[in-house]
């Protein structure tokens, strides 16, 4: 039919999507169990979608990989678009298995490769934290503390030479056109649904 559903996450079932689609099905849907985010720890995972929509933006050709051998953690994404995306990271979880050393990050956000400096702390102790997140692509930098304890958040946010114009269409609609570099620092604390930001951005 031009409607197929396939209930599955395996490599049978993405077969049998990617069959249904050459032999002319106009929407494949398939059904299957991602695994749980919320637990980066326990993380492994493949996906593969030769099409899938995030905030209504198409992308085609996505790739999802994650593997853990022992404490050690390795991940990475792609997916092509109009805006196309590949993260990959490596990272070591200590021994409670509450905080992700991030040695080695990359992002790429359409046609901006940002580079992780340094070493990064993801934690899941009392809430959620990503503390010494530092990225640079070129002249521009992030610097970046966050914490998440129930409703409320904490965050630090520096930046550098930040090019507004290359804000990809997944952050930031192409219809505002934004444009400009920004520098400063600025700081967001209260509850995600009233928070308080200050900062001196320029």
């Amino acid at each position: 039919g031009r409607r197929v559903v396939v209930i599955g996450g395996g490599n049978t079932a993405i077969d049998a999507a990617m069959q249904a689609r050459r032999l002319g099905a106009e929407d494949v849907t398939l059904d299957a169990r991602l695994p749980d985010l919320r637990n980066v720890f326990d993380l492994e995972a493949h996906l593969t979608a030769v099409r899938l929509s995030v905030a209504d933006l198409p992308f085609e050709d996505v790739r999802l990989d994650a593997a853990r051998t022992g404490s050690a953690l390795t991940a990475s994404l792609q997916a092509r678009g109009d805006d196309p995306i590949a993260l990959s990271l490596a990272a070591r979880a200590d021994d409670a298995r509450q905080r992700l050393s991030i040695r080695e990050l990359s992002l790429t956000l359409g046609e901006v490769l940002w580079r992780g400096e340094g070493t990064s702390v993801l934690s899941l102790e009392n809430g959620f934290s990503w503390q010494d997140l530092v990225l640079r692509a070129g002249a521009q930098r992030i610097d970046l503390d966050a914490a998440l304890v129930g409703p409320r958040v904490d965050a630090k946010l520096g930046l550098q030479r930040f090019d507004l114009s290359l804000l990809p269409t997944l952050v930031v609609p192409g219809a505002l056109r934004l444009a400009g570099v920004l520098d400063g620092s600025a700081k967001l604390n209260g509850t995600l649904a009233r928070p308080a930001m200050e900062g001196d951005l320029k």
